[in-house]
């Protein structure tokens, strides 16, 4: 059966009737990278999976990953959207990549000693989901 969704911002309206969206998550990371995902330059550094629970597309232009409660805005995403029900892999790199269609890469990278990492809505404010992490092992 085909399903028409519609996209009104923070709600969609589907041929079931009406649903509100539910806020993207950060559902995985790795602060501690040495066997695992390489990026574009054969360099394996930290990332993080933020994870679109929605059964439409979501743009998380400006919305913003940190690595600090202190500056919850650190890194703001380009015009980006994560895929229904879909993943978007961000690597936290510290090597501030932010050109749509390609790997994205954050302007910080994660301590393995363990620290924050935090996922917000455009102007840093409020955060939708974030963790607290102690010392990571490879």
């Amino acid at each position: 059966m085909n399903r028409l969704l519609v996209w009104l911002g923070s709600a969609w309206l589907g041929s079931g009737g009406w649903g509100l969206a539910v806020e993207p998550r950060i559902t995985e990371f790795l602060a501690d990278n040495q066997t695992g995902l390489s990026d574009e330059d054969g360099d394996e550094v930290d990332w993080v999976e933020i994870y679109n629970p929605n059964p439409v597309a979501m743009d998380l232009s400006e919305w913003h990953l940190s690595d600090s409660a202190a500056f919850p805005a650190r890194w703001a995403f380009p015009p980006v959207s994560v895929n229904a029900n879909g993943y978007l892999v961000v690597f936290a790199s510290g090597k501030d990549r932010r050109v749509p269609g390609q790997n994205l890469h954050t302007n910080f990278s994660l301590r393995a000693e363990g620290e924050q990492l935090l996922l917000t809505k455009p102007g840093g404010i409020p955060v939708v989901s974030q963790f607290t992490f102690g010392p990571q092992q490879p």
